[in-house]
Formats: structure tokens, C-alpha cells, sequence
């Protein structure tokens, strides 16, 4: 009869590291702490929102992309489409984004994300009569075959669905 060799105590948890228990292991620190994204969301003409947040959700070219703290560094080209943002405490701020670029970067235990948009606004901030104004427009234009339709089209659809 042959015996096993019974599994180490600490298999499962990688070598040199400490295993940080609970459910959350991917999102919290040993200590309770939750990681956090330092988020800055920027347009040429302005910075637009500022903070550290537990998650950032975008719409990426290829489909959808969610960060949170420590993770890999990553550069997406980023849809038109609404971007969430998971602040401290739970509550979630929502902006719209007319393209642009998302550059994630990890560095001593700080991860950042820079979102680079052309165009950005936070919901709070849209003019729903004025983006359906717009959508009108561009749908009229689409309708001609105005090739720049479509995108205003997507940007003025964004807005509305982003401010409710």
C-alpha cells in the first residue's frame, strides 16, 4: 500500500507571499483596507474629475474593461459610451466618454488610471434637451448619408442614456 505525501499548509498561496485571506482576497488588503484607483479623467481643454475609487468600468473598442486596484498595466481605445466610476463608498458616478484612450499603470502599490478623452462629462453636468437636439440633427444628417453622422448619432445617444 503506497502513502501520499500530504499537501503543504500554505498550498494555494503563492511562494514568498502572504495569503491574504477572506473572500475579497483580489480586492482588499490583509489589513480590511479596501485598494483603490487613483482615477484622473482628463480632455484637452480641462481636467473633469479627480479621486481614488474602488472600481473603474469603460467601454473599450473590443468590448468592456473593469479596473481595480494592482492591476496589470494596460492602454485601451476607449468607445463612445458611459463610464462608471465605483467611488469609497460604494456610490457610483457616471460620465460619458466621446472616444479617447485609457492608460492603466501600476506603480509601488499605486495603480492609476488616465482616461484621455476628447470629449467628457459627468452626468450631473449633461443638457438633456440640448443632446436630444443634437441626436435629432445628426439623425437627420445620418439619414443624407453624412458620414460624421453616425459618431454624433453615438455621442448624443451616450449622453442622453448617461443623464437619464
Amino acid at each position: 500500500m503506497r502513502r501520499r505525501v500530504r499537501p503543504s499548509p500554505r498550498a494555494g498561496v503563492l511562494h514568498g507571499r502572504r495569503d491574504r485571506g477572506g473572500r475579497r482576497a483580489g480586492q482588499a488588503a490583509g489589513d480590511g483596507r479596501v485598494v483603490t484607483v487613483e482615477v484622473h479623467l482628463v480632455t484637452p481643454e480641462r481636467e473633469v474629475w479627480t479621486g481614488d475609487v474602488q472600481m473603474l468600468v469603460a467601454h473599450g473598442t473590443d468590448g468592456m474593461v473593469g479596473i481595480l486596484g494592482g492591476h496589470a498595466p494596460l492602454l485601451v481605445q476607449l468607445a463612445i459610451a458611459p463610464l462608471r466610476i465605483q467611488l469609497e463608498d460604494g456610490t457610483w458616478l457616471v460620465a460619458v466618454v466621446d472616444g479617447g484612450f485609457l492608460h492603466v499603470s501600476s506603480d509601488e502599490g499605486v495603480t492609476r488610471a488616465d482616461v484621455l478623452a476628447s470629449n467628457a462629462e459627468l452626468a450631473d453636468q449633461i443638457d438633456v434637451a440640448a443632446a436630444r437636439a443634437r441626436l435629432e440633427e445628426a439623425q437627420a444628417r445620418a439619414a443624407a448619408d453624412d458620414e460624421l453622422a453616425a459618431a454624433e448619432v453615438a455621442k448624443a445617444e451616450a449622453r442622453i442614456v448617461v443623464a437619464g
